[in-house]
């Protein structure tokens, strides 16, 4: 999945390899499931909401993997929620 030319000639190159419809399904249903783990780590809505929205944003196909972009390319995401969310030991 990496391009050839991040690869070859490197004296530490990537191995190639062929990835198949077969070898991806069932993933997604397997995704979804994941924030569901950590749901009780989690005493209040808002951060698991901010969680849940994070890691839908991080498999998002946006450029910038930042929290603004993300939370505006989420629905319901709310940037300075997130951002709080994210450092919330900012400034304190």
């Amino acid at each position: 999945m990496v391009p050839a030319c991040r690869t070859d000639g490197e004296e530490l190159s990537l191995p190639k390899f062929a990835l198949e419809r077969e070898d991806v399904e069932g993933f997604l249903h397997e995704w979804r499931g994941f924030p569901e783990a950590f749901r009780d780590g989690f005493t209040r809505r808002e951060p698991r909401e901010h969680f849940f929205r994070s890691v839908v944003g991080q498999c998002s196909p946006l450029e910038r993997k930042s929290i603004a972009p993300m939370a505006l390319e989420v629905e319901g995401g709310n940037v300075r929620g997130m951002q709080r969310w994210v450092e919330p030991n900012k400034g304190t």
